[in-house]
Parts: C-alpha cells; structure tokens; sequence
C-alpha cells in the first residue's frame, strides 16, 4: 500500500500516466501575473499569462532593449488594433515573434546595404 492507503499500481494499468507524468514534469510553461490599465478609465486589473520560458525571456529581452516595462510591453500590445490574435496570451507570442522578426530583418538589410558599398 502507497502513503494514500491504496494498493501499488502498475503505471499501464493508470492509463499511461507514467507518460503524462513525465510531459507534465517536462513543461517549461510559466505563469506569471501582469498588471494592466484600462485606458479610458484608468482603472488597474491583474491578469494572468503562461507562457514557455524561453519567451519570458524574450520579453525581458524586448523590455530591456525599449527601456519598456513587462506591463506597459504588454498594454501596447493589449491596445495595439493590428494585433488579431484569438487569446491575450496569443497577442502576446505574436508580438514577441515579431519584435524578433523586425529586428532580423533590419539587420539582414543593414547588412546587404554594407555589401553593396
């Protein structure tokens, strides 16, 4: 008998849970809480996000280099009316992606404007 006072099971016998157990125990996921204000009243409300660390710290990336808080990085987006995405956490990655993808692509210019000198 385990700790809880039932019988020692066998991981198949579960449902695979041996398998879900480790997917769980893999999840880089973060949730984190973020502060956003309504403009038009200015009332405050906490939300929260989840998402993969290594966009977290994307965004600290992005924020660091705007001189831009998490919470203001994420109002503009809230705000922003070209962002279509379904969920905030969707508006969100998309932003992040294409934060990265701009500044790619100005290097990538910037580079081909040295060649052609």
């Amino acid at each position: 008998m385990d700790m809880h006072g039932f019988g020692k099971t066998e991981p198949a016998a579960i449902g695979g849970s041996e398998l879900f157990m480790s997917k769980i125990a893999s999840q880089t996921l973060i949730n984190r809480n973020i502060t956003l204000k309504n403009p038009e009243t200015g009332e405050s409300h906490r939300t929260s996000i989840r998402l993969e660390k290594v966009e977290w710290d994307a965004l600290r990336i992005i924020c660091r280099q705007t001189g831009m808080t998490l919470h203001q990085f994420c109002m503009q987006v809230e705000r922003d009316p070209a962002r279509t995405e379904h969920s905030r956490t969707s508006r969100i990655r998309s932003a992040i992606l294409g934060y990265f993808l701009r500044v790619q692509s100005s290097v990538t210019e910037g580079s081909r404007g040295e060649a052609a000198r």
